[in-house]
C-alpha cells in the first residue's frame, strides 16, 4: 500500500512537469474558445474564460502542495522544538508548555485560520502561520511524549551525570527516537493541510485570483457544473488523489515504527 501511495504521488508529480513543461499560460483567457473539449492544444479542455484547464491545475496543485508544505515545516519545526526543550527542563515550564497544547488542541485551527485569513486578506501566508500556530502542539506533546521515555533510560542519565552536554545527549539519543513519528505526524499533516488550504479557498480566503488553486478552481467552476461538469474533475481529482496517497504513506510508515518498537523493546 505504501508502494501505490508512492506511485500515485509519483503519478501527480510527473502531470505537473509535463504540463509546466509545455509552457502554457494558465492566466492566459480565450473568450472564443470557452468550455472547449481535451484536444491536442487544451489536454483538459478550457474553463468559462477559456483558461486552460491543465495548466491552472498543474500549477494550482503546486500551489497548494508548496503552501501545505511550508505550514508542516514550520509547525513540526516549532512543535518538535518545543516537546523536546520541555520535555528536558520539566518542572514548571512543561507543565505550563502542556497547558499551552491542551487549550490550542481544543481549539479549531480551521476556525481560526478562517479568521486570520478574513481579518488580513493578503494571501495565503496568513494561512499558512495560523496553520503553524494550532498544528505544532500535536508535534509538541509526541515529541515531548517520547523525549521523557528516553529520558528515563540508563544511558542517558548516565551521560548526565557524567556531564555531558544537553546538546549531545539529544541530538544523540533523543532526536533519533522522534524522527519515525514525526515523519508519519508530517504526512498525515501534509494531508490535513492540503484540504484546509483548498477549503479556505474554496470560500475566497487565501490565494487571490486568478492564481490558480485546487480549492478556488473548483469554487470557480460551481455555476456551471451543470452544463459543463468536466471542469470540475481534474481539480477534485488531483486533490483526492494526492490526499489518499498521503494517508497511505503514512499509515504504512506508521505501521513500521510501531513493528520496529515492539521489536526493540521485546
Amino acid at each position: 500500500m505504501r508502494a501505490f501511495g508512492v506511485a500515485i504521488c509519483a503519478c501527480i508529480i510527473a502531470f505537473v512537469l509535463i504540463i509546466m513543461a509545455r509552457g502554457t499560460n494558465p492566466y492566459a483567457q480565450d473568450l472564443m474558445n470557452t468550455f472547449a473539449l481535451p484536444s491536442s492544444e487544451h489536454l483538459l479542455g478550457t474553463d468559462y474564460l477559456g483558461r486552460d484547464i491543465a495548466a491552472r491545475a498543474a500549477r494550482g496543485t503546486l500551489n497548494s502542495v508548496l503552501y501545505a508544505a511550508a505550514s508542516v515545516l514550520g509547525s513540526m519545526t516549532l512543535g518538535t522544538f518545543l516537546g523536546i526543550s520541555g520535555a528536558w527542563a520539566g518542572g514548571r515550564t512543561e507543565s505550563v508548555l502542556l497547558a499551552t497544547t491542551d487549550f490550542i488542541m481544543a481549539f479549531p485551527g480551521l476556525l481560526f485560520a478562517l479568521f486570520v485569513g478574513g481579518l488580513f486578506k493578503l494571501g495565503a501566508w496568513p494561512i499558512v502561520m495560523s496553520l503553524i500556530l494550532t498544528a505544532w502542539a500535536e508535534y509538541c506533546r509526541m515529541s515531548r511524549a517520547i523525549a521523557r521515555i528516553v529520558m528515563a533510560r540508563p544511558y542517558v542519565e548516565a551521560g548526565v551525570i557524567c556531564g555531558y552536554p544537553s546538546s549531545f545527549l539529544i541530538r544523540k539519543y533523543i532526536f533519533p527516537e522522534i524522527v519515525a513519528q514525526i515523519a508519519t505526524l508530517a504526512s498525515f499533516g501534509m494531508a490535513k493541510s492540503i484540504l484546509y488550504i483548498s477549503s479556505l479557498n474554496f470560500v475566497g480566503i487565501g490565494l487571490t485570483p486568478p492564481v490558480p488553486e485546487l480549492g478556488a478552481m473548483i469554487s470557480e467552476s460551481l455555476p456551471y457544473i451543470r452544463r459543463h461538469p468536466f471542469i470540475v474533475v481534474p481539480p477534485s481529482a488531483l486533490m483526492s488523489l494526492f490526499v489518499f496517497a498521503l494517508i497511505l504513506i503514512a499509515s504504512k510508515t506508521e505501521k513500521r515504527s510501531d513493528k520496529f518498537e515492539s521489536e526493540r523493546l521485546f
